[in-house]
């Protein structure tokens, strides 16, 4: 609702709460259709390392919450996933809404076989693997409002 909203001026009648309680909601994309972003074509992104091309796909945001791409985006050559996100638009529900989308990240790494990388502001950074281990640094990491995980992939 942020960035697209596919229903031109209609929004449940409950969003206007949301409008008034939420600083600067009035210029997302539910109340102002024309700040929506518009989808680009799906591209695979590359990388070398060692002499060997590894190819993934950034899923921006709530990108991740299409299932459908994501099968293409394997089919396309996708080794792995990237996810950057901000939740900053997220004032109160954070931590339920981090248990949904990393189940759906989750269930997505699992069902394609291809790990998922994660990070952003708000978000837990990391990796979910596709054997379903999910491995996070927090962001509200004591003492910082970051989170760094180091880790490596090998193929």
């Amino acid at each position: 609702m942020g960035e697209y909203w596919p229903l031109e001026g209609w929004h449940p009648f409950f969003y206007d709460w949301l409008k008034k309680i939420n600083s600067g909601s009035e210029d997302y994309a539910i109340f102002r259709p024309e700040n929506s972003y518009s989808r680009g074509k799906k591209k695979i992104l590359s990388l070398n390392s060692g002499g060997k091309t590894i190819n993934f796909a950034a899923l921006i945001c709530l990108e991740g919450h299409y299932p459908g791409d994501l099968k293409k985006y394997k089919k396309m050559g996708a080794e792995f996933f990237v996810n950057p996100s901000s939740n900053r638009w997220l004032s109160f529900g954070l931590n339920h809404f981090l248990y949904l989308e990393n189940n759906l990240r989750k269930s997505e790494a699992i069902w394609l076989e291809t790990p998922v990388i994660t990070s952003g502001v708000k978000d837990l950074s990391g990796i979910i693997l596709p054997d379903g281990k999910m491995i996070f640094a927090n962001y509200e990491s004591p003492g910082k409002n970051f989170g760094i995980l180091t880790g490596e992939m090998r193929y």
